[in-house]
């Protein structure tokens, strides 16, 4: 080592991280284009290329190895620095109130000779930076803490390897609008960054290719700001990233190259093979459901076809008082437990038989039923039946929705071990955890039960434990499954072949149900007994006696102040309204949104509703534009009154915000939000204004569905399951050949669930003001889920995504929404308005107020704020579009 060598901290993360870009051990452009060294770190030298032994002898055994095998990782994007001016902050800082612990650091000695290929800082004439590599804190931030920065498709081919650190994919950024206030997305990086509108974007769409995503611009190359399982760092100059590939970020040129590669890959069909990834909870469902013993399967049995049968007298009448009170409380839980079983068992098929009813009944609309649409269905079904005077139309609606989605569920697991398969699902008690699964898992298990694949681990349990318990149960029932009524030639069900023939003609929305291995299934397809019994769901509880009827009066329908309109003068056509005006280098939008903060705080305050129109007839000039740039409106909630609604100058929606939320349910939302998520995260109070904001991050969960980056069936044989083929010499995405859950709905299931259970009445209210207030913009927003594989519901209904931010301070950006967003902010603060730089309006936002506006074209930004405060932002990714309309070009392999 050379005389003007001094030792460095370098943590175990920021080796690795080193070792992975692709290059780094052989040297990046040796002869000139080595690594600059940065005042940030250190004030020292930073490693350029691959160190000697010698060079790296202060290194610990483990990473040492590391050192001497180069690693291509196309994964891993290089990216520019960002300037930080505290060379610890991002190993010892805290985030939200939540102290990260400190990373164990080596020493590493730096040599600093003008042979070596390390530089000294300040004063050294190095040569230019290659962009692949710049500044080590990057990398540490994306690794300790940084937020959820993958791409879409990065992030579904790990779907089941894990992510690293959940806490750490938590972590969204502040700076550089890396999430939003109230509008976060699953995905970083990506979108339009010159303002184009949504017309010029839609016409993109059609450039999707398998794995890869569009081709937007030809002028940029940030697809490198972006290192998967960490925060997307951007560089000086470039578009700051946007979670939802909104308009402060531009796509990657160069996965058009890669796009257009993967195109013309060829189809094959895969011998023996396929697409053979098993959910966890599909595999753990067919493990319950193989470790029945015959004695339990019987008492299913009794259970179900016993619902109305008399316990009798089971002790004697010499039994003592004491005796017989205890024997006969004990009978009546083992009876009421047997009734339970019967009642999940009954619920389930008549759940099934709702779905085969509704597909049956689109038919006679003269409509195909791959346009099953279930409002459709709903509505029709309400015209002719009599509507319940106590029952509000959207709460119903959203119930049968529900109800339709697990009847899908049901008829999986029917497709995969038949009728008999539910008597243990009911028996076992798993009708929960069949509810709770996301929509493909019971198909997948449909799948894997009727013909696991060769030399599958789940082979042994189908053979050996679950076929011989379908097999007890049909021959100890010996019952028919009788519809109601027929269903496209078919009532009487008694054997499995027959429901096989059955489930052929239901249509699931999904790729085709695998054909039943018919040598593994043969012991129960040949059986053949006649039925003694009948399962009708008609007629099952006939026999249980009613008693006296017990109805309380009806509730009073909940009641809906009224509007305040304004149509206002602003032209969201306009060039200038439609062009982003965030500048692109990060350091300048941090600075402009500040300066539109100081702007907005200043903002004209009406004194009544008469005053807030006189504002708004001078603010905007007869070209629709602002007139002046600096010029901010607040619309206080004195002044908006509980609900106001203001219009474009071509009558659309400006924006929708509604205070009118009955006091017990807002006073305890955000308490409810803190409770649900106690045991993952804590609320701590901040003040955003005193937070060094290249320090600060949030935390950010997204439970969204998405389209993007689709594997699409552009080119593929036409009627194929697609899971069961795989393109030429390029890696086939299966799981995202058709919309799909994000990330977050997997690893944070039980919070999602949860969530969905503490929050079904504000999501009842949110949906019932949406379809009161704004009921042409509600059905416009509801066919975009309506048409979601599976017959998915969603509980954030019309929308088809939920983000939660917690503590959530952004940059001026736009998102990729469809059409609307609609955002909640919850809490105990003070500030943190919503501010819309075009229209130059401030929203003042206390906790459960509402707001619903156009995300893709608004620029917004919310202000600093005192205390604790969380945001529900509900939203419906823009691609989901393109399956709505062309279903990822596999219409033809749907079934």
């Amino acid at each position: 080592m050379s005389s003007g060598s001094r030792p460095i901290n370098i943590s175990d993360n920021e080796l690795r991280a080193m070792l992975a870009i692709p290059g780094f051990m052989n040297g990046l452009d040796r002869d000139g284009a080595l690594f600059k060294t940065l005042e940030q770190f250190h004030a020292a030298e930073l490693i350029t290329a691959a160190g000697s032994d010698e060079e790296m002898q202060s290194v610990t055994d483990e990473d040492e190895d590391m050192n001497h095998t180069p690693v291509s990782s196309p994964e891993l994007r290089p990216f520019e620095a960002h300037p930080s001016s505290s060379p610890d902050g991002f190993f010892n800082r805290t985030i939200d109130g939540l102290q990260r612990p400190s990373t164990p650091r080596h020493s590493m000695s730096i040599d600093s000779s003008p042979d070596s290929f390390l530089y000294r800082a300040a004063g050294s004439s190095s040569p230019p930076v290659p962009p692949a590599f710049q500044n080590l804190d990057h990398i540490a931030q994306s690794i300790q803490g940084g937020g959820d920065g993958r791409d879409e498709d990065d992030e579904e081919d790990d779907e089941d390897e894990g992510d690293g650190d959940e806490d750490d994919r938590m972590f969204g950024s502040a700076g550089g609008g890396a999430d939003r206030d109230d509008d976060d997305e699953e995905e970083a990086g990506g979108g339009n960054g010159d303002g184009d509108d949504e017309d010029e974007d839609d016409e993109e769409d059609d450039d999707y290719a398998p794995g890869t995503e569009t081709d937007d611009d030809d002028d940029d190359d940030d697809d490198d700001d972006y290192v998967p399982g960490g925060v997307a760092i951007p560089p000086p100059g470039g578009k700051p990233p946007c979670p939802r590939k909104g308009k402060d970020a531009k796509n990657s040129k160069g996965k058009g190259a890669r796009a257009r590669a993967v195109m013309q890959a060829e189809w094959h069909l895969i011998e023996g093979g396929g697409n053979q990834r098993v959910p966890h909870k599909a595999a753990h469902l067919l493990n319950n459901m193989a470790n029945v013993s015959h004695a339990r399967l019987d008492r299913f049995v009794e259970a179900i076809l016993s619902v109305a049968s008399d316990p009798g007298e089971i002790i004697s009448s010499t039994a003592s008082i004491q005796a017989l009170a205890i024997q006969r409380a004990y009978d009546r839980c083992q009876r009421s437990k047997e009734v339970g079983v019967a009642a999940q068992f009954y619920y389930m098929v008549s759940a099934a038989e709702v779905v085969l009813f509704c597909q049956q009944y689109h038919e006679t609309f003269s409509a195909p039923t791959s346009k099953l649409k279930v409002s459709k269905v709903y509505r029709a079904l309400r015209s002719e039946l009599p509507a319940g005077a106590s029952v509000d139309q959207v709460v119903d609606l959203r119930r049968f929705r529900h109800l339709h989605t697990r009847g899908l569920k049901y008829l999986s697991i029917i497709a995969g071990v038949g009728i008999c398969g539910l008597v243990i699902v009911a028996g076992l008690q798993l009708k929960a955890f069949v509810d709770a699964m996301q929509v493909p898992v019971p198909r997948k298990f449909a799948d894997v039960v009727r013909a696991p694949a060769t030399g599958s681990e789940f082979i042994r349990p189908i053979k050996g434990r679950i076929i011989p318990a379908i097999l007890h149960v049909q021959t100890t029932m010996v019952a028919v499954w009788r519809l109601p009524q027929v269903f496209r030639g078919f009532q009487m069900l008694s054997t499995l072949a027959e429901t096989d023939d059955m489930i052929r003609l239901v249509r699931f929305k999904d790729f085709k149900i695998e054909d039943r291995n018919q040598q593994l299934w043969n012991p129960v397809l040949s059986l053949s007994v006649s039925a003694q019994r009948v399962i009708d769901t008609s007629t099952a509880w006939t026999q249980v006696p009613a008693g006296s009827s017990f109805k309380l009066p009806p509730a009073e329908p909940r009641s809906f102040p009224p509007i305040k309109h304004i149509q206002t003068n602003y032209n969201r056509d306009l060039p200038s309204n439609r062009k982003h005006p965030v500048p692109s280098n990060r350091a300048q939008a941090d600075a402009w949104t500040e300066d539109q903060r100081t702007l907005a705080d200043e903002a004209k305050v009406p004194s009544n509703f008469e005053h807030l129109q006189s504002l708004l007839s001078e603010h905007y000039g007869e070209d629709g534009a602002r007139k002046d740039r600096d010029a901010y409106i607040s619309i206080p909630a004195h002044v908006s009154g509980d609900v106001l609604r203001l219009d474009n100058s071509d009558g659309t929606l400006l924006v929708f915000v509604c205070r009118a939320m009955e006091d017990w349910l807002r006073i305890n939302l955000f308490q409810t939000l803190q409770i649900s998520l106690a045991d993952t995260a804590a609320i701590m109070n901040i003040n955003t204004a005193e937070e060094h904001m290249e320090f600060f991050s949030y935390l950010v969960w997204h439970f969204s569905i998405y389209n993007r980056h689709a594997t699409t069936g552009k080119d593929a044989p036409p009627g194929i399951n697609p899971e069961k083929w795989e393109r030429i010499g390029v890696k086939t995405n299966w799981s995202q050949m058709l919309p799909y859950n994000s990330s977050d709905m997997r690893e944070f299931q039980e919070l999602y669930l949860r969530l969905q259970v503490v929050l079904q009445d504000f999501f009842e209210w949110c949906e019932e003001t949406f379809h009161h207030y704004l009921p042409d913009e509600m059905r416009e927003m509801q066919i975009s889920i309506e048409n979601l594989p599976g017959f998915h519901w969603s509980p954030t209904a019309p929308f088809a995504g939920l983000v939660i931010n917690i503590n959530c301070l952004t940059q001026g950006h736009r998102d990729r929404d469809l059409r609307l967003c609609m955002v909640s902010a919850l809490g105990d603060y003070v500030g943190g308005e919503l501010c819309f730089y075009e229209q130059g309006l401030v929203i003042p936002l206390r906790s459960g107020d509402l707001v619903i506006f156009r995300s893709s074209e608004t620029t917004h930004f919310n202000l600093h704020f005192q205390g604790r405060r969380a945001s529900l932002v509900f939203h419906t990714d823009k691609e989901l579009r393109v399956f709505d309309e062309t279903e990822n070009h596999w219409g033809s392999s749907l079934y």
